[in-house]
Parts: C-alpha cells; structure tokens; sequence
C-alpha cells in the first residue's frame, strides 16, 4: 500500500476511535488521541515504508521511528493540518516528512556510552586506547566524569567520595540533592571494575547505545583472541550473561549425602594484570590491537570507513566465535564455531569455507592441518567434518543424542577458527580493493 493510502487510513481511524484505552498518546498541543488496533497497523506499515525508502532515517531504528511517526501524525491531526488530505494529499504527505525529519534530527545527536565491563585488569596499570574507544578503571574514570550545576557540589569532594565508597571507607555524607544523585551513580558503578568509553556520532540514543554496547562486546572478544580461551570468560560486559565463579556437586548413593565438591570455573583469571598489560605492549601484539582498531572505526564509523561490509563480518565472525567458546554444550559451541567460518566466507557452507581456509594457508584441500593419537586430518576432512557432519546435522536435528560427544570436533574448531579470524584480520589489514561482499573467500586473490 502507497503512502498517500495508508496516510488515508489513518486519517480515518483516528477520526472513528471512541473508546478510550491504553493505546494512545498526547499531541504538543495536550489533545490526547487514541489508537484502534487497525490503526496501530497502519502506522507500523506507514513507518516501514517511509523507513525503509528514506535514507536521512537510518540514523534511528524502526521501533523508535514508529513512535516518532505516530507522534508526528497526531500533531498534524490536532492542529487540523490533515482536513484537506484527499484534495491537498501531495503537500501535506511532503510538510509530513518533512516533520518528521526535523524530530528524527532533535533526536540525534553525539553521545558518550560508558559501558561497565569485566577485563583481565590491564587498566589497571594504564588506560588501553584504541583510537578513540578507552579501557579504563573504575577510579580513572570517576576522574574523568563531570558533574555541575549544584551547589551542593561546591567544596565537596564528591570524586573522593565515590572512590572512598567503593572501597568501603567511611566517608562524608554530601548535601540534598547531591546525597541521591551521588547514591544513584554509586549504584550504577559498585560492582564495575572497568569501563569502555565509545563516542557514537549521528545516531538515535537508543540505537546508538545499542551500537556502542556491540563495539564493546567486539573491543573485548578482539583482546581475548589474543590470549587463550579461557579469557573470554573473564573479559565480558556485566549486562551479559556469565557464568558462576564456583560450582558444586552434590551427590547421594544408598541413601547417604556425600560432602559437596566444589570447582572454580574458567572465571578465575590465570593472567595477572600487569602481564596482561605487558603482553598488550609487544610490538606483534600493537599490530593486531591497530588493525583491531581500524576495524573498530569501521563499526562506529561504516560512512568514512574503507572496508565497512569485510570489517563488519569480521566483527560478526568474532561474535560467533566468542560465544561458541564461552558456551558450555559441546554440540551448541561446534555449530556457533563452525558458524563463525560460514560468516567469513559469506555464507560459503562446506566449498565456500574450504576455498576460504586454502586462500588463507595457502595450501591444498588434502595437506594435513591437524594430528592427535588417533589420526591425521586434512583440510577438507576437517570442514566436512566439522561443518557438514557436524553444525548442519546438529541444526538439522540429524544428532539429537544429548550424551554424543562433540569434544574433539569442537577442541580442533576452536583452533581452526581462530587462525582463520587472524588470517581474515592480517588480509583485511593488508588489503587495497573494493569492499567486496563475498566476505574473506576472495580476499587474498584480489589482494
């Protein structure tokens, strides 16, 4: 349906709606208007069509657009700027959109996320810059934040007071209202060691928090691949889902209760801060942490950057990989691994993913890539293995035994997949063409 149509519906359903309830909202001029369940379709359908059509509304998503455009509309609506639609349909559907831009601009702006992380501590010892994106401590950046406009504020060192209140020293009580907003930001930050500071620019607050809380996860996940696995159970936003410090076992036979045993998991760092932060300084290791840095820009930034598409499936590659290594079934984390291929090749299944890993070793299909005790694997008995005997007869329920072990498959993955992602980061580095959208499969060729 055309925009001038369902505009036409709309019109009509908000002049039939006359039984109030929960589905409305209240114009700029304080006229409250409500919604019928067609009406509320029709807006959804409207906001698509005009979202998807126009490219000064990328800056916002489709959810937040809708809003913007039901509010727009009911202003329109009340100020009886709608009466003549069906005789003046073009202009009006023009002053419209041009409305709408103006609120969807009034909503985007540069904002700063500070996004609450767990590290290996290596901020401890000093700041971890990757262009403009920062890994700080939590005292480092309680120095950094602002606070201003209250009196209350004057003579009170209230940066002094939230690092005293982390540390649970007693400490001098501020004045109303700063008591409360001092205790609302201590909330926010008690459990926080580290913060990620990202600066997105022209975006929704909404959208752009949500863009700032993927750069964040990806900035982690780049520095774990640099370190063992293990580490990506310890580097993680707290807004994510983690796995316990300790568990127990409790077990019972012939009716009598065994003493509980008890494991500490991945969680426990192996590394200590100034290690890690010693290893983050080599010269190999500045490197990588650059090209991560171009491919970190390119996520903030996909209009100024060179390789937007190749350094967002790398970023994408990195999600599946991560999360394949930090999941605890050996059958989910092989197809999330063997995934994080098929998204480097561009969806290039078993061929795609085997001509993509020959283009990166520069090798055959039969050379021999693994060995164990038990045999010798080539390169393409290891992508059938792993992706056509492994994630697509998972997915495809084929392996439906919840007790079959996929231990090995997944061990020899998680090796393969993490060369592969350097690889992709070394070529991507190196490279001088065009954005291609065949992903990683043909990069080294066109390099």
């Amino acid at each position: 349906m055309k925009i001038k149509d369902l505009l036409s519906e709309i019109i009509f359903e908000l002049g039939n709606y006359n039984n109030f309830g929960f589905n409305f909202m209240t114009s700029k001029n304080g006229i409250q208007c409500g919604f019928t369940p067609k009406a509320i379709s029709l807006f959804y359908h409207l906001s698509e069509t005009i979202h998807v059509n126009e490219p000064n509304f990328k800056t916002i998503e489709l959810e937040n657009f809708i809003k913007i455009v039901k509010q727009c509309t009911i202003d329109f609506y009340t100020e009886n700027k709608l009466i003549d639609y069906e005789t003046n349909n073009i202009n009006i559907i023009q002053e419209l959109k041009q409305y709408i831009k103006d609120t969807v601009e009034n909503h985007t702006t540069t904002y700063t996320h500070y996004i609450p992380v767990h590290t290996l501590g290596f901020e401890k010892i000093a700041t971890l810059e990757l262009d403009d994106i920062s890994i700080m401590s939590i005292d480092k950046w309680i120095d950094t934040i602002n606070l201003t406009g209250r009196k209350c504020f004057d003579n009170f060192n209230w940066k002094k007071y939230l690092k005293d209140s982390l540390n649970k020293v007693p400490t001098e009580t501020p004045k109303e209202p700063c008591d409360w907003m001092l205790e609302s930001i201590f909330n926010a930050i008690e459990k926080t060691p580290a913060m990620i500071k990202i600066t997105i620019k022209n975006l929704e607050k909404d959208y752009s928090y949500k863009l700032a809380n993927l750069i964040a996860k990806t900035t982690l996940d780049s520095i774990s691949l640099l370190f063992n696995k293990d580490v990506f159970y310890q580097q993680i936003l707290l807004s994510e889902r983690i796995i316990p410090v300790m568990t127990h076992g409790i077990i019972e036979t012939n009716g009598n209760l065994w003493l509980p045993s008890s494991s500490l998991s991945s969680r426990i760092p192996i590394i200590s801060p100034k290690k890690a932060y010693e290893e983050l300084q080599k010269d190999d290791n500045k490197k990588i942490i650059q090209a991560i840095s171009d491919v970190l820009f390119a996520l903030k930034n996909p209009e100024e950057a060179k390789y937007p598409k190749l350094s967002s499936r790398w970023a994408t590659a990195l999600d599946w990989y991560a999360e394949g290594i930090r999941e605890q079934s050996d059958a989910i984390a092989l197809t999330k691994i063997a995934t994080s291929l098929d998204v480097l090749s561009n969806g290039g299944k078993y061929k795609g993913i085997l001509n993509m890993l020959k283009s990166i070793y520069d090798i055959s299909e039969d050379d021999i890539i693994l060995k164990d005790i038990k045999k010798e694997t080539s390169l393409k008995e290891f992508v059938k293995e792993i992706y056509d005997s492994g994630r697509s007869q998972i997915l495809h329920g084929t392996h439906y035994e919840r007790l079959k072990s996929f231990k090995r498959q997944r061990e020899q993955a998680s090796i393969i997949a993490r060369s592969a992602l350097f690889g992709c980061l070394f070529l991507l580095n190196n490279y001088t063409g065009e954005d291609v959208g065949s992903g990683f499969r043909e990069l080294q060729k066109k390099a």
